[in-house]
């Protein structure tokens, strides 16, 4: 298939290990357009909910006129990092869940001139698999004019490798725009970026075909030529056909969506379709359900951490432990959605991508997680409780031991007053044995417990 319109967006998930925002002037905060009639006012408040950044380009001018040229990536492909129109997805962005530790960073990326959709099937595979120290996947060729600017940047970004200059690698890109985060920055899966990828293309009018379906499965999940994934799984739910000529499809590595021109009226609203819906509507429906993954994977990770590693932990341990609960809570309780606007098809996608993300698996395992922890809370409190009622048994026998060793010698005092001889031998008959068999009790009881 003859691709005219292409365009790749690499999403590298992360978690940091508290609150943060990006530091310096790199980055700025700014939302892209979001079609409000498209989605529920609520997720805006919701634990999924979504702050966005983008670079500041007005005050970082030399890596504005660095930032589209094209660069060399390979086998003679030509490729750009875009930048255009900042309030649309189409420049660099900084996405952060407002309610947990989560976030992403989205870099654009188009291949330059003419391919098809083999080549942006390898394109993707090249740059799924990210490394700041691989060989270099962006060789800049400059006129002299060029070089001073370029040196700066190499400089400035410590983006060059060594005896290559202005020759960038995808991992470097990452570290540069991800350093204002600082170092508490982890990402979900070192040097594998998630791939979205857009193309509009034509030459099959009548559907897919048995290579464009094996293509479209290669770019979901990012595989090169050497695999060799089943055409029917195009059709066991691995990809779902919005319109006539929209199919869209997603797994855990990537997603594709591939329009198709049929050479009739609709091919002008298609040509538009990424510049104007896929920015506003589509872009912001698939973050939503990729942040619920990794802001579900990020609370699993939370709870991993803050669960006591003894069965009797301490006052504090239990205490944290009870507030990550709270705050999964929340997340639970603010996180999960059925339905995210009033038009189904916007719907119908929506939970397309979530059981294809793996999203409400992952809350099911949550569900099951938080009722194994309502039943650790409770154990853990009925073994407070029984020790409390141990403590106040014990207590009172102890008293009343007490009470017996005092109020023994008492009687044989007022004994001896009365009849007027010593009675100490009596004492030692009638104090002893109770000693005994107090502590006896005292034994049983605490053994009892046990």
């Amino acid at each position: 298939m003859k691709i005219t319109r292409n365009q790749i967006y690499c999403i590298i998930p992360f978690y940091l290990d508290g609150p943060a925002a990006p530091q310096g002037p790199l980055w700025t905060a700014d939302t892209p357009v979001l079609d409000r009639t498209a989605m529920y006012d609520f997720l805006d408040v919701s634990s999924t909910a979504m702050d966005a950044y983008r670079i500041d380009f007005e005050r970082n001018a030399d890596l504005r006129k660095f930032w589209q040229r094209e660069s060399r990536c390979g086998d003679g492909c030509r490729m750009r990092l875009t930048n255009q129109n900042p309030r649309s997805w189409r420049t660099p962005r900084l996405v952060m869940s407002r309610r947990s530790d989560a976030g992403m960073l989205c870099i654009p990326v188009e291949i330059a001139g003419e391919c098809d959709i083999d080549e942006v099937a390898d394109f993707v595979n090249r740059f799924h698999k990210y490394d700041s120290t691989q060989a270099p996947v962006m060789e800049y060729v400059t006129t002299g004019r060029d070089t001073p600017l370029l040196d700066r940047l190499d400089s400035a970004l410590g983006l060059a490798r060594p005896g290559r200059p202005h020759s960038w690698t995808l991992g470097g890109v990452v570290d540069m725009l991800l350093s204002p985060l600082g170092p508490g920055l982890h990402p979900f899966e070192p040097y594998r970026a998630h791939m979205l990828t857009y193309v509009l293309g034509e030459g099959c009018a009548d559907g897919p075909d048995e290579a464009l379906k094996t293509a479209m499965l290669r770019l979901i999940h990012c595989h090169n030529k050497r695999y060799s994934p089943l055409p029917e799984a195009f059709d066991r739910g691995a990809v779902m056909q919005t319109f006539r000529n929209v199919y869209l499809g997603a797994a855990d590595e990537g997603a594709c969506m591939l329009g198709i021109l049929k050479g009739d009226d609709s091919d002008g609203y298609m040509r538009s379709y990424h510049d104007t819906t896929f920015q506003s509507r589509m872009m912001w429906i698939y973050l939503l359900a990729l942040m619920q993954r990794h802001v579900l994977l990020d609370v699993d990770r939370r709870i991993a951490a803050s669960v006591p590693p003894s069965q009797t932990p301490s006052r504090q341990a239990a205490d944290d432990f009870r507030r990550r609960v709270a705050d999964t809570c929340s997340s639970r309780l603010t996180g999960f959605f059925t339905s995210i606007s009033a038009y189904s098809h916007i719907n119908d996608i929506y939970r397309f991508l979530t059981d294809r993300l793996g999203v409400a698996a992952l809350y099911r395992e949550l569900d099951e997680k938080l009722r194994a922890i309502d039943t650790w809370i409770k154990l853990n409190d009925a073994v407070g409780r029984e020790r409390f009622e141990r403590f106040v048994q014990v207590g009172g026998v102890i008293l009343a031991v007490l009470a017996l060793l005092y109020g023994i010698p008492q009687a044989i005092t007022a004994a001896e007053q009365a009849y007027e001889q010593s009675m100490w031998g009596w004492t030692l008959v009638c104090v002893i044995p109770a000693i005994v068999a107090m502590a006896w009790l005292i034994y049983q009881l605490i053994k009892s417990r046990r």
